[in-house]
């Protein structure tokens, strides 16, 4: 895959707070209730990646960058966890997702990508960029992560 811009992006030492969120939330915020499930990547800037489930059943990735991704660790031990008690990768790959992962309330703003296949035919996704997340931890207790973006001074 080829990464287009990179060579355009600032040095991490120049971006602040500010610049960062506005890079990343462009859109309204809302907050949307996801089911993540342990299936997890890294995207090419670093950001911690998380398929989930909202209403119906419908994927969605949710996406913890920047600086946010350092809150992330609480809920990578968790799916770890999860998976772990579904018997490892090789069960996880034979079950029903939608019946593994943990609930998460995910403060963010929703963004588009187009993914081109083989023949050049496009499919439409959709990421969600998460500012603040919450989630109860393994006795019912409630967990708050993330921060609320921060916005430039006109």
């Amino acid at each position: 895959m080829k990464v287009i811009g990179r060579e355009r992006r600032r040095p991490p030492h120049e971006i602040g707070p500010a610049y960062e969120d506005a890079g990343i939330y462009k859109g309204d915020l809302s907050k949307v209730r996801v089911r993540l499930v342990p299936k997890m990547a890294r995207n090419e800037r670093g950001d911690l990646v998380v398929a989930g489930f909202v209403e119906n059943n419908i994927n969605v990735n949710v996406v913890f960058p920047g600086r946010r991704r350092r809150d992330s660790g609480h809920l990578v031990s968790r799916l770890q966890k999860v998976l772990k008690l579904a018997g490892g990768v090789a069960a996880f790959d034979t079950r029903h997702v939608e019946d593994l992962g943990i609930m998460v309330d995910v403060y963010g703003t929703f963004r588009s990508q187009f993914h081109r296949d083989h023949s050049g035919w496009e499919t439409k996704t959709h990421q969600l960029m998460a500012a603040k997340w919450s989630m109860a931890n393994e006795i019912g207790v409630v967990q708050h992560f993330g921060e609320d973006p921060v916005h430039q001074a006109s």
